[in-house]
């Protein structure tokens, strides 16, 4: 197995340093068209799905199904060494040392240059990281859900929201309720669209020193659907806080069901979840509180 990030190495880096807070070790799978890394955290709260194309790296070569597991945070650690020039992350197994993983921090422009012979170089750093025997078994996850409001918003404006609202609880209220208009012998044609202006969704944090509401309505949400007449959930702030991040994409797709885990999915490609030559994609899965 061989794979090179050049483009996406920053995007690469985000990508361990949020997952590396929520989950100490990971378990890899290569397999010929893709990178795949599912987790679950200890105390069962939240799983994690991330799946990169082949077509997402500037090299991927995975000649058979392989399956890596090491420390998150010392692979992070490793990945994120601070060098000038550094454009390339490259991560490799050979069959002579199948417990090692090899990472090589270097230039695009030395590859360059060592294609076209000349003598100059550049610093490379090489890493050697020492595999783990880590039992985790996957959970096949259903491909068609039918959720009863999605919705995705601008990632920097929902961090800090979200923020915000945990300086008052540990926890928060997320409800929807479809607006209402009172019945008139003479209603007007568009009452159906005043309807739609009155939807908004609620966040709501209270806590001993006092509580903060947001309303979030429709028109500030990027994309919208809702199947229901009314919703309420709880959820821990100290996940979604975890797990929310403007590092990744300019938009966050959130998925609610009161009778499934909120589904969190960021699109590592741009921001159209529904493009279908989308080549990475990151989804969490958080189980609501028990009132």
């Amino acid at each position: 197995m061989k794979i090179q990030i050049t483009e996406n190495k920053d995007l690469f880096i985000s990508l361990f340093q949020l997952l590396k807070g929520s989950f100490t070790n990971m378990n890899i799978t290569f397999e010929d068209n893709k990178m795949h890394i599912q987790g679950m955290d200890k105390a069962h709260v939240c799983l994690f799905d991330l799946n990169l194309s082949k077509l997402w790296f500037y090299k991927y070569s995975a000649d058979i199904k392989e399956q890596l597991s090491f420390d998150t945070n010392l692979f992070f650690s490793i990945i994120n060494v601070k060098s000038d020039g550094n454009t390339c992350i490259t991560i490799e197994t050979t069959k002579a040392s199948e417990d090692i993983l090899q990472i090589k921090m270097e230039s695009m422009n030395q590859k360059l240059k060592e294609i076209s012979k000349e003598k100059k170089r550049e610093t490379k750093k090489v890493f050697k990281l020492s595999l783990l025997e880590y039992d985790y078994e996957e959970m096949n996850l259903p491909i068609i859900v039918n959720y009863d409001l999605c919705f995705s918003i601008s990632s920097k404006k929902i961090c800090d929201i979200l923020n915000e609202l945990n300086k008052f609880s540990d926890n928060v209220i997320i409800s929807f309720k479809k607006g209402k208009i009172e019945n008139q012998e003479n209603a007007e044609d568009d009452a159906e669209d005043d309807a739609e202006d009155d939807e908004e969704i609620m966040l709501l944090a209270t806590g001993e020193n006092g509580e903060m509401c947001v309303s979030i309505p429709r028109e500030e949400l990027l994309s919208f659907h809702v199947s229901v007449l009314d919703l309420k959930l709880t959820y821990s702030l100290s996940y979604l806080n975890n797990i929310c991040t403007n590092k990744l994409s300019k938009e966050i797709f959130f998925y609610i069901n009161d009778a499934l885990p909120m589904k969190i999915k960021y699109n590592l490609s741009d921001n159209n979840a529904n493009n279908t030559n989308n080549t990475g994609d990151l989804c969490f899965y958080i189980a609501p509180k028990i009132e």
